[in-house]
C-alpha cells in the first residue's frame, strides 16, 4: 500500500501531465514535463510504473517540443528503471515513425540505447543466473518491433524521408550488424568499462541458453541486411535529388566499412558491396572522395556520428531550395516564426521578404565600404535592413538571441506584441540565404534612421553623450550583465534622437555577437564603457527598472530559444543563467549599476572576493547542482558585499 505522500506526489505528477496535454502557453506545458521527470525520478521505481501510462497520450502532441521532451523523459527515467519501462519503450516505438524529422531522429537514436541496454541486461542475467527475466524477455519482443520499423526507414527508397532521419537508421543497422555478430578475437569476453556498461556481447552463449533470441536466425537476418545494404546502396537512381544520394551512399559506406574492420567475417561482402567507389556518377564521386579522405584518417567508431552532425545541416539547406518557391533566396532563418506572437512575426517576415527581393533584384550594396555588411534595399530602393555576413554560426545566431530576450515592458517576448525591447535592441533575425548561387549565413537586422554611433560624436570614455540620462545607461548595463557581453564600446551604441522630442535622446545597442559565452574569462565582462560614464552619475535603479530585472526567468528564456527553433547547449545554458542570477540578486540587495558593473569586470580588483568570476570559481565543478550552488554563493558574496559597504559608510 502506497504511503500517503506518495499517493500525493502521484497526485501532482497527473495534475503537471494534465497541463502538459491541455495548457495553452507551451512554455507551460514543457516546465510541467520537467517537473514530471523529477518526481518520476524521485519515486521507487514500481510507484513511477503506476504514472508511466499516462504519458502515452502525450504522442499524440500536435506540439514538436512536447513530444521531444516525452523521449527525454523516456531515456532518462526508462533506462534507470528498465524493469518497468514496458510501456515507455512502446510510446518509443510509435514515436520511431513521427512527421517531424527531429522527434523520429531522437526516437531511433534513444531506441539504439534501449536496444544496447536490454540485450546487455539479458547477457548479464543469463551469466549471473543461468536465466532471463520475463520483463526483460518481454522487452527483447519490443526491441524487434523497434528493429523492423526501423529497418523500414532505412530501407525506404521512396523520396520525402528526411536524410537526417535515414542516416541515424542506418548507424542503427550498422549496431544491430555489430552487436548481433560474434567478435572474431575472442566470442567468449566480456569487458567492462569504467562506468560498468559493457562492451562486448557473448550472443553465441547467451542464444545458447536463450532459445527465443534464434541466433541462426539473427544471424542470417544480419547476412540478409549486408545484402539489402548494397542493393541500396546500387540503386541512387531510386532517389532523384543528388545530394541526399551523396549523404546517404556516404554514411552507408563509413557504417559497412566500420562492419568490415570491426567483424573479419563480413569482410568479403562488404568489399563486394563498396564496388561502387569504382562509379563514376557525379553524386557517387562526390561521396566516394569524402570517404576516401575521411575514413583512413578516423576512428570508425566516430565516422558514422560525425557524418550525421555534418550531412545533415547540407541537407537541410538542400531541403529548403527544393521545397520552396524556386524564386525564394531564403533557406532558413531563425527564430521560427509561427513560434512568435502575430505582430512581431508580421514584423520579422517583412524583413525577410525585403532581404529576399533585394537578393533577387540584385539590391544589395555595400555598406560603409565594409564587404560583411550589405545594404537590403526595398524596391523603392530605400534601406531597410542590414545584412551582416558571419562565418561563426554561434556568433551570428547570438544577434538574433539578443533580440529575442530583449523582453519588451509589457511582458515576455513570447507573449508581447511589442516589437522593440527593454534595452532597445533592433529586430534581429539569423538567416541562410543563397546570394548569386552562393550559400551565405549572416544576421538580417533592422536599419535604425536617424542615428550615429557615439564614437562618431567625438565622446571620449570619460564623458557622457549630450542628452543622454542616466536611465539610457542603466539598459544598456542590464543588456550587457544579462548576456555576458564582452564587447561594449563607443562603436557599438547609436544614439537616436526621440522624433517627438527633438531634446531626448536613446542609447541603442548593437553587435552583440560576443554575449553568452567567453571560453578564456566565461564570467566576466569587457570594463565597458558604461562603466566611465556611471563614476560620474552612479544614479539608483528607477522601480520600472528593478521591477523588470525582478520579472526576468532564465530557465523560461531558455524554453523560448528551445521553442523558437534552437537547443542551447550545456556551456549556453550554464553561463547564461549565471549571469542572469547575479543581475538579478545584485538588484535585489540594492546594488548600483556601476558596483555591479566593476564586480562583473575583469578591470576591477578592490575585492576579488566578490568579483563574478571568482564567486563561481569557488564552486567545485565536480558538485552536480552547480548552477544552483553558484547562485547560492553569489546571494551569500553579494550580501557580504553590500554589508561591507554600509559598515563602511
Amino acid at each position: 500500500m502506497a504511503a500517503p505522500a506518495d499517493a500525493t506526489t502521484k497526485g501532482q505528477a497527473l495534475a503537471l501531465l494534465a497541463a502538459a496535454k491541455n495548457h495553452g502557453d507551451l512554455a507551460v506545458k514543457l516546465s510541467s514535463l520537467k517537473e514530471v521527470k523529477e518526481i518520476l525520478l524521485s519515486l521507487e521505481p514500481s510507484l513511477s510504473a503506476e504514472i508511466f501510462p499516462y504519458l502515452r497520450e502525450l504522442c499524440l502532441s500536435p506540439e514538436v517540443l512536447v513530444r521531444r521532451s516525452l523521449i527525454e523523459i523516456i531515456e532518462e527515467v526508462g533506462l534507470r528503471m528498465l524493469e518497468h519501462s514496458y510501456v515507455l519503450v512502446s510510446v518509443l516505438i510509435h514515436l520511431v515513425g513521427d512527421n517531424d524529422p527531429t522527434v523520429a531522429e531522437k526516437s531511433i537514436s534513444t531506441g539504439t540505447t534501449f536496444f544496447r541496454s536490454i540485450l546487455e541486461k539479458m547477457e548479464t542475467q543469463f551469466h549471473h543466473h543461468g536465466k532471463v527475466d520475463r520483463w526483460c524477455v518481454n522487452l527483447w519482443t519490443l526491441m524487434v518491433m523497434f528493429k523492423d520499423a526501423v529497418f523500414n526507414i532505412a530501407l525506404d527508397l521512396e523520396p520525402g524521408r528526411v536524410v537526417g532521419v535515414k542516416v541515424l537508421a542506418l548507424k542503427f543497422m550498422e549496431t544491430f550488424i555489430l552487436l548481433i555478430t560474434p567478435h572474431a578475437s575472442d566470442p567468449e569476453k566480456v569487458s567492462t568499462s569504467s562506468e560498468g556498461s559493457r562492451q562486448m556481447i557473448n550472443i553465441s552463449s547467451l542464444a545458447a541458453g536463450l532459445p527465443m533470441l534464434n541466433l541462426t536466425g539473427l544471424m542470417s537476418e544480419v547476412n540478409q541486411t549486408l545484402v539489402r545494404l548494397g542493393s541500396f546502396l546500387q540503386a541512387p537512381t531510386l532517389i532523384q535529388d543528388a545530394l541526399p544520394i551523396a549523404v546517404i551512399d556516404c554514411s552507408l559506406s563509413f557504417s559497412l566499412a566500420v562492419v568490415a574492420r570491426k567483424r573479419p567475417v563480413h569482410y568479403d561482402t562488404v568489399l563486394s558491396v563498396l564496388g561502387f567507389l569504382k562509379c563514376t556518377s557525379s553524386p557517387i564521386v562526390e561521396s566516394r572522395d569524402l570517404l576516401l579522405r575521411a575514413f583512413p584518417a578516423m576512428d570508425p567508431a566516430d565516422v558514422s556520428d560525425q557524418v550525421v552532425r555534418e550531412v545533415d545541416e547540407l541537407f537541410r539547406v538542400n531541403e529548403h531550395a527544393a521545397n520552396e518557391n524556386r524564386s525564394s533566396q531564403i533557406l532558413e532563418v531563425f527564430p521560427t516564426l509561427s513560434s512568435l506572437p502575430v505582430q512581431l512575426r508580421d514584423h520579422l517576415q517583412q524583413m525577410i521578404h525585403w532581404l529576399d527581393e533585394a537578393i533577387i533584384g540584385d539590391m544589395l550594396p555595400l555598406y560603409e565600404r565594409r564587404n560583411d555588411m550589405r545594404q537590403v534595399l526595398d524596391r523603392d530602393r530605400r534601406l531597410r535592413c542590414l545584412f551582416k555576413r558571419f562565418y561563426d554560426e554561434d556568433r551570428a545566431r547570438n544577434e538574433a538571441i539578443a533580440y529575442l530576450l530583449d523582453h519588451p515592458e509589457d511582458g515576455h517576448r513570447s507573449q508581447s506584441e511589442q516589437i522593440y525591447g527593454f534595452s532597445r535592441v533592433r529586430p534581429a533575425v539569423w538567416v541562410r540565404c543563397r546570394i548569386k548561387n552562393q550559400v551565405k549565413m549572416g544576421v538580417l537586422i533592422e536599419f535604425l534612421e536617424s542615428s550615429v554611433t557615439v564614437q562618431s560624436l567625438g565622446t571620449v570614455y570619460s564623458e557622457l553623450p549630450d542628452d543622454v540620462g542616466a536611465e539610457e545607461i542603466h539598459k544598456i548595463v542590464v543588456l550587457d550583465i544579462r548576456f555576458g557581453n564582452i564587447d561594449r564600446n563607443l562603436g557599438n551604441l547609436l544614439v537616436q534622437a526621440e522624433p517627438r522630442n527633438g531634446s531626448a535622446a536613446h542609447l541603442v545597442p548593437i553587435d552583440h555577437e560576443l554575449s553568452f559565452f567567453n571560453d578564456a574569462h566565461p564570467y566576466i565582462t569587457c570594463g565597458a564603457c558604461w562603466i566611465k560614464w556611471l563614476k560620474k552619475i552612479d544614479k539608483d535603479f528607477s522601480s520600472q527598472l528593478v521591477n523588470y530585472v525582478a520579472a526576468l526567468d532564465p530557465d523560461r528564456d531558455l524554453e523560448f530559444l528551445r521553442h523558437c527553433g534552437w537547443e542551447p547547449n550545456q556551456r549556453y545554458i550554464e553561463n547564461f543563467t549565471v549571469f542572469a542570477t547575479f543581475l538579478k540578486k545584485a538588484v535585489s540587495q540594492g546594488l548600483t549599476a556601476l558596483q555591479i558593473g566593476l564586480l562583473a569586470s575583469y578591470k576591477w580588483e578592490e575585492d576579488l572576493d566578490y568579483n563574478l568570476h571568482c564567486i563561481v570559481a569557488s564552486v567545485q565543478r565536480e558538485d552536480n547542482n552547480f548552477v544552483e550552488s553558484v547562485g547560492t554563493r553569489i546571494e551569500q558574496r553579494l550580501r557580504e558585499f553590500h554589508e561591507n559597504l554600509h559598515g563602511n559608510a
